[in-house]
């Protein structure tokens, strides 16, 4: 009986831990409170990571972008 009223209640959170879970804002909160207060590095290193993170990705993504799309799908088998 109990366990059937354990089952209910998490049928019924779970839309909503789903919904704050899956927000990429509140995962990035999450991650840097861990970072900061159960690993112990500091917020300036982990703010410098992520702009290093983001700038790679401008660098890296946009010309990667570019050549998939000269290359197109016979790109794809060239190299398989």
């Amino acid at each position: 009986m109990r366990q059937d009223i354990a089952m209910k209640y998490n049928r019924r959170i779970f839309p909503v831990y789903k919904g704050i879970g899956w927000d990429p804002l509140f995962y990035s909160a999450i991650l840097f409170l861990f970072l900061t207060q159960v690993k112990g590095i500091e917020a300036s290193d982990i703010l410098y990571a992520e702009s290093v993170y983001g700038l790679a990705a401008l660098l890296f993504q946009v010309p990667a972008t570019i050549v998939i799309e000269r290359l197109g799908n016979f790109g794809m088998y060239a190299f398989v």
